[in-house]
């Protein structure tokens, strides 16, 4: 599903115009970017959880030659499902 098409179902299921529903589901994604910077935890109830996590500097190795590399220390997000998402899955 696209976003336009998302922005569209939003506004059919709530009432809203399609505008709206896509102002409230940037402002969303807003809040959420600004948690995760702050490296914070952020959750949507039944929707979504995002967690950051900070992972170490560490030694790979390069697929193609399989030479050792450094790997840089750097923030990951994880995003979780909850429930209702999560039972659909299954």
């Amino acid at each position: 599903m696209q976003a336009g098409q998302i922005h569209a179902e939003v506004a059919r299921t709530t009432g809203v115009t399609s505008a709206q529903a896509a102002a409230v589901i940037v402002a969303l994604r807003d809040l959420v970017a600004t948690e995760v910077a702050a490296h914070r935890e952020i959750s949507v109830p039944g929707f979504v959880k995002f967690t950051p996590r900070h992972r170490e500097a560490r030694t790979g190795r390069n697929p193609a030659t399989g030479e050792a590399m450094e790997i840089s220390a750097r923030w990951a997000v994880t995003a979780a499902p909850l429930g209702t998402v999560k039972s659909a899955a299954n």
